[in-house]
């Protein structure tokens, strides 16, 4: 049994701070026995640590702050749209970058500010930017070459102004 407590203690630092592997050789995530998680509710099941999730974010937007203080962070919420998750990054004060209309009504419903919200992609129509029950228009952020239309290709005549954000990455 020893062994088995020392070969899942040198995998720790992998889980959130404060994860234990308990007299049983089980393993303890935020106070629960993942074993136990697991009986209750299936497998497979996503743990999500709010505690190591917020201060992750809070590491990751001072940094930004400190080096870069004109600049936005946003959750890339293909790595996990979730509503819960989208509050709690609404909570914290950070955006979401979203890739269409459904991953953005999640955020909404979430609380995510739509002043917060980022969408990515390309072949984005004018309606697909839009949110017309309020008239906002999502921040676009393009990967290549910018193309947008002048006008809206989608046949309505409005026209919408389009925050453009860059991601750029160093090689």
């Amino acid at each position: 049994m020893h062994a088995d407590i020392t070969a899942a203690a040198n995998v720790l630092g992998l889980y959130p701070p404060g994860s234990t592997v308990d007299p049983d050789s089980e393993l303890v995530v935020g106070g629960y026995r993942l074993a136990d998680l697991a009986a209750a509710w299936g497998t497979q099941l996503y743990i999500v640590e709010e505690d190591a999730v917020r201060s992750q974010v809070r590491r990751f937007r001072h940094a930004l702050e400190t080096q870069w203080s004109n600049s936005r962070m946003v959750f890339a919420s293909k790595a996990f749209p979730c509503t819960a998750m989208y509050r709690l990054m609404a909570e914290e004060g950070i955006g979401v970058d979203v890739a269409g209309a459904g991953e953005r009504a999640m955020a909404l419903a979430g609380g995510v500010d739509r002043a917060r919200i980022v969408m990515h992609g390309n072949a984005k129509t004018l309606a697909g930017r839009s949110d017309h029950h309020e008239g906002a228009c999502a921040p676009t952020r393009i990967r290549r070459r910018p193309q947008v239309p002048s006008s809206a290709s989608d046949g309505s005549s409005d026209r919408c102004p389009i925050t453009v954000a860059l991601a750029v990455l160093k090689r």
